[in-house]
């Protein structure tokens, strides 16, 4: 009898799993799509490039989708130590691989085969030498944008990069700096984790200027209204003048 319903609750558990499995298979899809969704109505919601754009006009719901990545931290010293002695070919896979770890915004934003493969066409590598790592750092930067951070890379040291790999010679040393300073930001952009919906927003924070106050932003004091002492004595004043309309 005990064997029996040790049985029945062994069945029972790995259907429980099966659905558990089943459910995140479903959620996984769905977020996928809706991502997708939400990728295609941000090609035309302004006509510049998204990445310069800081991510303006986006809401909440788009600011987590688009945040999704599988970026891994790696130490800046083996990155930099992997660049020069197999120069700079590790830099060309590593960071390749990070393109297709970080969401697509643009149609033409690289793949990994993409990423890797246009540096072994003859003369479109040249202009692909400038555009592949360039788009990396709007994607990095972009994505801290959307965590309400400033962002960490500059396209200075990508640009003197390129243009010294030209010489073979300075081909590791060119892109050094470039190397340390993207492995470190990709390393600080997994420690800030994914971001997360804001659960609680002051709706009354929103005032004459417009401005969109979220409740995760610490030590912010709103400015009262023209007029009033305190933002209490404004909202104060809102609701004596409503109870009285009615």
């Amino acid at each position: 009898m005990f064997r029996d319903d040790g049985i029945a609750q062994a069945e029972q558990n790995e259907q429980l799993r099966r659905e558990v499995g089943q459910l995140r298979a479903e959620n996984a899809a769905m977020r996928d799509a809706l991502q997708a969704y939400r990728i295609d109505v941000s090609h035309a919601y302004a006509q510049r490039s998204i990445y310069d754009s800081n991510g303006f006009g986006l809401s909440e719901g788009d600011r987590v989708a688009l945040s999704k990545h599988r970026l891994e931290a790696f130490p800046v010293w083996a990155a930099v130590l992997l660049h020069v002695v197999t120069f700079g070919v590790f830099s060309i896979v590593h960071f390749g691989r990070m393109q297709a770890q970080l969401p697509r915004l643009r149609p033409d934003d690289p793949t990994f085969a993409r990423s890797i493969g246009m540096f072994f066409v003859p003369y479109v590598n040249i202009w692909w030498a400038f555009f592949a790592p360039l788009r990396l750092v709007d994607r990095i930067n972009f994505q801290f944008l959307l965590r309400d951070r400033e962002a960490p890379l500059t396209k200075t040291p990508i640009v003197v990069g390129a243009i010294l790999s030209f010489f073979l010679y300075f081909f590791p040393i060119g892109w050094f700096y470039a190397v340390m300073k993207t492995q470190r930001a990709v390393n600080e952009l997994v420690a800030l984790g994914p971001v997360e919906p804001v659960a609680n927003v002051n709706a009354s924070a929103q005032f004459s200027t417009g401005v969109r106050v979220d409740a995760h932003q610490q030590g912010f004091e709103p400015m009262p209204a023209q007029g009033y002492e305190t933002v209490e004595a404004y909202a104060a004043q809102g609701a004596d003048t409503r109870n009285a309309t009615r």
